[in-house]
């Protein structure tokens, strides 16, 4: 098994759930759990972050759902991941980071309708099970990149250690963009 714990071991794709700039030069990667409380309260930190920064930053969400903890962490990741196969998972994610997840989860049709989903589809999906090899997989890439709690953040790659209130974040992704010159040199230096 391939880990590395300080790097992230499974590269942004085609198939994340991408917020912000596509070419930005920093990615913010988030392993998160929506019945996490610390995630719950990065959410609005990460928020902020994505203000500040505005084009320069590009977000990155996968699920590391902690089911020992909360058994709804399982449920709320592929929920999530039935609205995304309708084009709405941000608008999902949302939801379920701001609202009570018991209540959310308790009606998954009510939930649908809200997010103007195809309901009978998104129920469907989550009574089959439609998305929990794809939450396995984002949990699994997390293992191999060393994580064991939520949320751990990665930027360009690289696990961010330290407070991941707002300020601290901040300075860390703005020294990361200071950083990226000297880098980019250095690697074309080692390639001549």
């Amino acid at each position: 098994m391939n880990t590395r714990k300080d790097r992230l071991v499974v590269p942004v794709s085609s198939d994340d759930y991408v917020l912000g700039n596509p070419h930005a030069k920093l990615t913010l990667v988030e392993y998160g759990d929506y019945a996490c409380p610390y995630s719950r309260h990065a959410f609005g930190t990460v928020a902020a972050l994505r203000r500040r920064l505005g084009h320069q930053l590009r977000y990155v969400f996968r699920h590391f759902p902690v089911v020992d903890r909360d058994p709804l962490s399982q449920e709320a990741a592929e929920a999530a991941l039935a609205a995304g196969a309708q084009g709405r998972f941000w608008e999902a994610h949302e939801e379920l980071f701001s609202r009570d997840l018991d209540t959310l989860l308790a009606d998954p049709a009510a939930l649908a309708t809200d997010l103007k989903l195809d309901v009978g589809r998104f129920t469907s999906d989550l009574r089959e099970g439609t998305f929990r090899s794809r939450v396995a997989d984002e949990a699994d890439g997390g293992l191999r990149s060393g994580i064991h709690g939520t949320p751990t953040f990665f930027i360009n790659g690289t696990r961010f250690i330290g407070s991941w209130e707002l300020q601290s974040l901040v300075h860390a992704l703005r020294a990361r963009m200071r950083a990226l010159p000297a880098e980019r040199a250095s690697q074309g230096a080692a390639t001549l």
